[in-house]
């Protein structure tokens, strides 16, 4: 291999591996029909790939919690990359096709009262993550199937 050919590697590595910006935005996808309000999100300013992401939600729920599911789906570029189903209680693991992402989940403790809640997660993304826009969508139905939380957050991948 000539220089110029490994220093062309090392370029395109470093271009594929390197931190990258992130820019994470976030609303309440609810209507009337749902039991929580989502009031605010606390989420550390100037993220990039490469490290850990703490986010912890606040919301108000109108009545109390006996268990439930919730399905987080998302796209990246437009591509599917993530459908997942889990107890809306206790802690889970999501990991993101193509190993671009890992999300732990600190849900709520079963049984919980109305009133205001809030949840964490933490968000690993990898440097493997490509530049573009990653759309999640979180629903929630309680465990007599009414609707209970909708989330939705876009992570802006790159400059």
């Amino acid at each position: 291999m000539s220089v110029l050919s490994a220093l062309l590697w090392g370029a395109m590595l470093v271009a594929v591996y390197a931190v990258k910006p992130a820019t994470v935005t976030w609303s309440d996808c609810s209507d009337a029909t749902y039991h929580t309000k989502i009031t605010r999100a606390d989420i550390p300013p100037n993220p990039t790939t490469g490290q850990n992401l703490t986010v912890v939600g606040y919301g108000n729920v109108d009545e109390p919690v006996t268990g439930g599911t919730y399905t987080l789906s998302g796209v990246l570029n437009g591509i599917p990359v993530l459908k997942h189903t889990h107890s809306v209680c206790g802690t889970d693991v999501v990991k993101v096709a193509g190993g671009i992402a890992t999300i732990y989940l600190n849900l709520l403790t079963c049984p919980t009262a109305a009133g205001e809640h809030s949840i964490s997660f933490d968000v690993f993304m990898t440097n493997l993550a490509p530049n573009g826009l990653f759309k999640a969508t979180a629903k929630a139905v309680d465990a007599k199937g009414e609707p209970l939380l909708c989330l939705e957050i876009d992570v802006k991948i790159g400059a």
